[in-house]
């Protein structure tokens, strides 16, 4: 035992027993933990191909398990008392089971992928541990998979970051007065919502931004109850973690359509139509998500994917004079020089009036996801 632990007992008031030589059955709760502990360590090993020598890796797996399960003396899990959320899994895997891993920095003309082996979950990181048979040793590999839901998210690693994304999302609600709290309505059910989380990736796949999008649950709507030729009024329960205290029993009526509604596409693309028209620009016939606004030598092209804009155009006056009008109607940021789009890079040659675009990350998604 440790000083600074004995300090700690001693600080707590807590005395400590130990046990006599010999007798574990002094200590028979640790002491089963431990048997549990062997017993699933010699079952993963006796299930693989992987030699002895990798029983580390296989105890640490087994304890990893043990703190996502719940007992019949305690309901919850591990986990689920630590963090007062429930955990999820969904990046459970057989340990020692064979997985085709993304090499990164390899030549050309070197194969992307390598078949390694499962042997764990790296301490701090959303990740795997693979065992490579080329490299021999074990390789972390971080695989950072979008949360399904809130508590999932609030069980996250990064954690703190979907908090502060779900509070941007609510600010911006708020402030637009999308919704208000009221009584609920007598014989009218509230639509359902969900968390959409996703993280938002620069040119080198790198995580630059964390974005938390609040849902209506479209497909639960009923026409001409929930919709129909106008917006009607809906509802929906208060955001999970966000509830108003001292008023749980209140839902959020909303004044305007929202992501996930069956006429939230209509109602953007209507606002927006309105607003662009508004500054002189023309809608292509053909790709009605494509604007264009040419005055003499001077031209605009602006491409809409969502929410998502693309200028493109000869003249930076009028480019400037299109991004002030964007941001006095809506809520915007300016990203500079598009460098990656719809997982497409764009690449600049100046010098030699160049524009040249590569799908070389799209590429290597597809390879891993069809194990190629």
């Amino acid at each position: 035992m440790s000083n600074e632990f004995d300090s700690f007992l001693k600080k707590h008031r807590i005395i400590s027993q130990l046990t006599a030589p010999g007798t574990p059955q002094q200590n028979e709760v640790a002491e089963r933990r431990n048997r549990t502990l062997l017993d699933m360590m010699r079952s993963m090993m006796s299930f693989s191909t992987l030699p002895t020598s990798f029983w580390g890796y296989a105890l640490e797996n087994a304890g990893y398990l043990l703190n996502l399960a719940s007992s019949k003396s305690v309901p919850l899990t591990i986990m689920e008392m630590w963090t007062s959320h429930k955990p999820g899994l969904h990046h459970v895997h057989i340990w020692g089971c064979p997985a085709h891993v993304l090499k990164p920095n390899v030549d050309k003309l070197e194969l992307r992928l390598e078949v390694c082996q499962f042997v764990g979950y790296p301490k701090g990181t959303m990740g795997y541990y693979f065992y490579s048979q080329v490299d021999q040793k074990a390789i972390p590999i971080v695989h950072e998979i979008d949360p399904t839901d809130y508590d999932e998210a609030m069980s996250n690693v990064d954690a703190h970051f979907w908090q502060k994304a779900m509070e941007v999302e609510l600010e911006s609600m708020h402030s637009n007065h999308v919704w208000e709290l009221v009584e609920a309505p007598k014989g009218i059910k509230p639509t359902g919502y969900k968390w959409v989380y996703k993280r938002k990736r620069g040119v080198d796949g790198k995580v630059e931004t964390f974005k938390a999008r609040f849902f209506e649950k479209g497909y639960s709507q009923k026409p001409i109850v929930n919709y129909g030729e106008t917006f009607l009024a809906d509802s929906h329960a208060q955001p999970d973690g966000f509830v108003a205290k001292g008023q749980e029993h209140m839902v959020c009526k909303l004044h305007k359509s929202i992501y996930g509604l069956k006429q939230a596409s209509r109602s953007w693309n209507k606002r927006f139509d309105q607003a662009i028209k508004a500054f002189y620009f023309d809608q292509n016939e053909d790709e009605p998500y494509v604007y264009k606004n040419v005055q003499e030598s001077m031209a605009v092209f602006m491409i809409l994917y969502v929410d998502d804009i693309l200028l493109i155009g000869n003249d930076v006056r009028l480019l400037s004079l299109v991004k002030i009008w964007f941001s006095t109607q809506f809520q915007m940021k300016d990203l500079g020089e598009a460098q990656y789009i719809l997982w497409i890079k764009v690449l600049r040659d100046h010098k030699n009036r160049k524009l040249v675009l590569s799908q070389a990350a799209y590429i290597d998604k597809l390879l891993v996801k069809y194990v190629m």
